[in-house]
Protein backbone atom coordinates (compact mmCIF):
# COMPACT_ATOMS: atom_id res chain seq x y z
CA UNK A 1 0.00 0.00 0.00
CA UNK A 2 1.58 3.09 -1.32
CA UNK A 3 0.26 5.98 0.40
CA UNK A 4 0.08 4.36 3.73
CA UNK A 5 1.83 6.69 7.06
CA UNK A 6 2.02 5.46 10.79
CA UNK A 7 2.01 8.62 12.67
CA UNK A 8 3.34 8.36 16.12
CA UNK A 9 2.56 10.04 19.30
CA UNK A 10 4.27 9.84 22.20
CA UNK A 11 2.21 8.80 25.39
CA UNK A 12 4.51 7.90 28.56
CA UNK A 13 7.73 6.59 29.58
CA UNK A 14 6.89 2.64 30.76
CA UNK A 15 8.59 2.23 34.26
CA UNK A 16 10.26 -0.80 32.96
CA UNK A 17 13.79 -0.41 31.13
CA UNK A 18 13.91 2.17 27.91
CA UNK A 19 10.23 1.16 27.01
CA UNK A 20 7.70 4.11 25.66
CA UNK A 21 4.33 3.84 24.87
CA UNK A 22 2.68 5.32 21.75
CA UNK A 23 -0.53 5.87 20.05
CA UNK A 24 -0.27 5.86 16.14
CA UNK A 25 -2.83 7.06 13.22
CA UNK A 26 -3.06 5.12 10.07
CA UNK A 27 -3.62 7.41 7.42
CA UNK A 28 -3.99 6.38 3.66
CA UNK A 29 -4.00 8.73 1.11
CA UNK A 30 -4.44 11.40 4.03
CA UNK A 31 -7.28 10.08 5.70
CA UNK A 32 -7.13 8.71 9.33
CA UNK A 33 -8.54 5.07 8.57
CA UNK A 34 -7.21 3.69 12.07
CA UNK A 35 -4.99 3.60 14.89
CA UNK A 36 -2.13 1.30 16.30
CA UNK A 37 -1.36 1.09 20.34
CA UNK A 38 2.25 0.08 20.67
CA UNK A 39 5.02 0.14 23.34
CA UNK A 40 8.68 0.48 21.53
CA UNK A 41 11.90 -0.68 23.13
CA UNK A 42 14.07 0.87 20.29
CA UNK A 43 14.60 -2.36 18.38
CA UNK A 44 11.54 -4.19 19.57
CA UNK A 45 7.76 -3.75 19.49
CA UNK A 46 4.86 -5.17 21.24
CA UNK A 47 1.81 -4.17 19.38
CA UNK A 48 -1.29 -4.25 21.88
CA UNK A 49 -4.38 -3.18 19.57
CA UNK A 50 -4.43 -2.31 15.73
CA UNK A 51 -8.20 -0.90 15.27
CA UNK A 52 -9.32 0.25 11.59
CA UNK A 53 -12.20 1.56 11.07
CA UNK A 54 -14.77 -0.88 9.58
CA UNK A 55 -15.68 1.08 6.50
CA UNK A 56 -11.73 0.22 5.82
CA UNK A 57 -11.55 -3.28 6.84
CA UNK A 58 -10.64 -6.22 4.53
CA UNK A 59 -8.29 -3.54 2.22
CA UNK A 60 -5.21 -4.75 3.07
CA UNK A 61 -4.87 -1.64 5.60
CA UNK A 62 -4.22 -3.90 9.08
CA UNK A 63 -1.68 -6.41 6.98
CA UNK A 64 0.07 -3.03 5.72
CA UNK A 65 0.68 -1.70 8.42
CA UNK A 66 2.12 -4.78 10.12
CA UNK A 67 4.74 -5.21 7.48
CA UNK A 68 5.78 -1.66 7.26
CA UNK A 69 6.34 -1.89 11.01
CA UNK A 70 8.30 -5.56 10.55
CA UNK A 71 10.41 -3.84 8.17
CA UNK A 72 11.40 -0.42 11.22
CA UNK A 73 11.60 -3.30 14.31
CA UNK A 74 14.24 -5.80 14.42
CA UNK A 75 11.53 -7.99 16.58
CA UNK A 76 7.67 -7.69 16.44
CA UNK A 77 5.07 -9.01 19.37
CA UNK A 78 1.56 -8.95 19.59
CA UNK A 79 -1.14 -11.15 21.13
CA UNK A 80 -4.99 -10.81 19.18
CA UNK A 81 -7.61 -10.10 21.08
CA UNK A 82 -10.14 -12.13 18.42
CA UNK A 83 -9.98 -15.00 15.55
CA UNK A 84 -9.49 -13.15 12.81
CA UNK A 85 -6.31 -10.99 14.01
CA UNK A 86 -5.08 -14.63 14.94
CA UNK A 87 -5.84 -15.38 11.06
CA UNK A 88 -3.58 -12.30 10.11
CA UNK A 89 -0.62 -12.92 12.12
CA UNK A 90 -0.45 -16.46 11.28
CA UNK A 91 -0.86 -15.63 7.59
CA UNK A 92 2.16 -13.32 7.68
CA UNK A 93 4.82 -15.60 9.14
CA UNK A 94 4.32 -14.78 13.15
CA UNK A 95 4.42 -17.29 15.69
CA UNK A 96 3.38 -18.63 18.63
CA UNK A 97 5.35 -18.32 21.34
CA UNK A 98 3.67 -18.73 24.63
CA UNK A 99 0.33 -18.07 25.74
CA UNK A 100 1.81 -17.72 29.78
CA UNK A 101 2.50 -13.81 29.37
CA UNK A 102 -1.01 -12.51 31.49
CA UNK A 103 0.64 -8.79 31.16
CA UNK A 104 -0.29 -8.70 27.10
CA UNK A 105 -2.06 -11.90 26.86
CA UNK A 106 -5.78 -11.59 25.42
CA UNK A 107 -7.54 -14.35 24.97
CA UNK A 108 -5.68 -16.03 21.47
CA UNK A 109 -2.34 -16.29 22.73
CA UNK A 110 1.39 -13.90 22.43
CA UNK A 111 2.67 -14.36 18.93
CA UNK A 112 6.15 -12.99 17.66
CA UNK A 113 8.54 -12.28 14.44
Amino acid sequence: MENLNIIKTFIEDLSNDDTQAYEADIEVDGQTVGCVEFADTDDDIIISNILVKDEFRNQGIGTAVLKQLMKDYYSVTLAPDNEDAKRLYERLGFEEVTSDAPEIEQGFGVWTI
